[in-house]
């Protein structure tokens, strides 16, 4: 959005130039996508084409003009042939690509079905960019922007001859015109008329508005399963057509209703929801006087009776001197439930310190013990060896005694490599026990 020029303003009327495209782009900054028509889109994949065949005659014209310079340079003949050999292979090349392009059938190229809207700013962070001037399209191509929208004001005989357009860069041409002449105090049907063009040119199709008024105001209001608000909604830039409104509320029927959103209208839609009859769940608690939680929500103390909620729903049960006990109700929940709350650690970090030293100690357990299977296998391994040179020396009463021996060790080995995996275990157990007592969230 750029600023508008001004000619023959008075001097109260100057501040239009800015404050009017302003209070534009304010009202069009809901509009968050585009969706690309048909002739739009065989519009874009030509300019495509145009584009990259404008930046290849560039690089064509560029090349030959290099290639023209070798011939008067002074330099060995047998290093100019090869660069200019270079030079005719790179050009044949471009004016392949030249032909390609030319050639090129526009539904080839891929252009998407919609793409994000986002508002330009100044190159030093004003909101509106610098006025158009003659040259709308230039300015485009300098702000870097696909549409830019410009306009003027002209005053002549006390009125304002307003103008306000729009050109695609992309396009090379302008998409949107709408001029009008009024008093200062009659640009409001003006604005709500730009306001209106402009809108079709960003969304790019038909588009409606709904709005939603439910009763009570903590209903979910969903259109098409996206949550619009609660209570009260409207969505603008609403695709017209058939769509699915649902309203929903724990405790509260839920309404589900199909629509039919005209284009360029504003739906509204007054909702009571009914009330369900009332559904208990009794929750009871051993010891009794236990505090039930729904989220950060206190609902009394136990025994009581709770609504049932529609959906499964997490409680909490607190009572002082006792761990806190989660539960979970929904529909399918019995009539009564209770629950045993387990005592808390009167001390939980004389608990962790407990717990931690029950884990040194088995850490320590477990270090000792790793020799024990190392060293007698390699006493299993020594004897094995002396065996096998016993019996390489025919000295078969030597090699009786060391396999005698080695399966002694053998055995020991295997008993000390239990112990060493039993203690293995304990202290991965008693690692579990230290972390879950450092956890203070019971």
């Amino acid at each position: 959005m750029a600023a508008f020029s001004g000619r023959n303003l008075e001097a109260e009327n100057q501040y239009l130039r800015h404050s009017f495209p302003l209070a534009l782009r304010e009202r069009l900054s809901g509009v968050r996508l585009h969706f690309f028509g048909e002739e739009e889109r065989e519009g874009y994949r030509r300019a495509v084409i145009r584009r990259a065949a404008r930046r290849q005659v560039e690089e064509l014209e560029k090349l030959r003009g290099e290639r023209d310079a070798l011939f008067f340079q002074d330099r060995e003949a047998g290093d100019l042939a090869r660069e200019r050999a270079s030079y005719e292979l790179r050009l044949g090349q471009a004016v392949e690509e030249l032909a390609r392009l030319t050639a090129l059938d526009p539904a080839a190229v891929k252009v998407p079905e919609r793409k994000e809207v986002r508002l330009a700013e100044g190159s030093r962070g004003e909101v509106l960019l610098p006025e158009a001037g003659r040259a709308p399209l230039a300015a485009a191509a300098e702000q870097k922007v696909n549409l830019l929208i410009y306009g003027s004001f002209e005053e002549v005989q006390e009125y304002l001859y307003l103008e306000v357009r729009a050109v695609d860069a992309t396009l090379e041409r302008e998409v949107y015109v709408y001029t009008d002449a009024a008093g200062r105090e009659g640009l409001g049907p003006a604005m709500e008329a730009a306001v209106e063009g402009l809108t079709k040119v960003l969304w790019g199709r038909d588009w409606a508005s709904l709005a939603v008024r439910v009763a009570p105001p903590e209903a979910r209001i969903f259109l098409d399963d996206s949550l619009l608000g609660n209570g009260e909604a409207r969505q603008d830039f609403v695709s017209p057509g058939e769509r699915s409104l649902r309203v929903e509320l724990e405790g509260y029927e839920t309404l589900t209703r199909r629509l039919e959103v005209e284009p360029y209208s504003l739906t509204e839609l007054d909702i009571a929801l009914e009330k369900l009859p009332e559904s208990l769940v009794n929750v009871g608690s051993e010891p009794v006087g236990a505090a039930l939680y729904r989220g950060s929500t206190w609902l009394g103390i136990t025994p009581l009776e709770v609504a049932r909620p529609q959906t499964l729903a997490r409680f909490l049960l607190r009572l002082e001197g006792f761990r806190d006990e989660p539960l979970y109700l929904g529909p399918t929940s019995p009539a009564t439930v209770s629950f045993s709350l387990a005592p808390a650690e009167a001390d939980p970090f004389a608990r962790q310190k407990r717990e931690r030293n029950r884990f040194y100690s088995a850490f320590g357990l477990f270090a000792l013990s790793l020799p024990l299977p190392i060293f007698s296998w390699s006493l299993v391994s020594d004897y094995m060896v002396g065996y096998q040179r016993a019996v390489d020396n025919s000295d078969f009463s030597e090699a009786q005694r060391l396999l005698q021996t080695g399966t002694g060790f053998y055995y020991s080995y295997l008993g000390t490599l239990g112990l060493s995996t039993g203690l293995a275990v304990n202290m991965l157990i008693q690692l579990i026990r230290y972390v879950r007592s450092a956890d203070r969230r019971g």
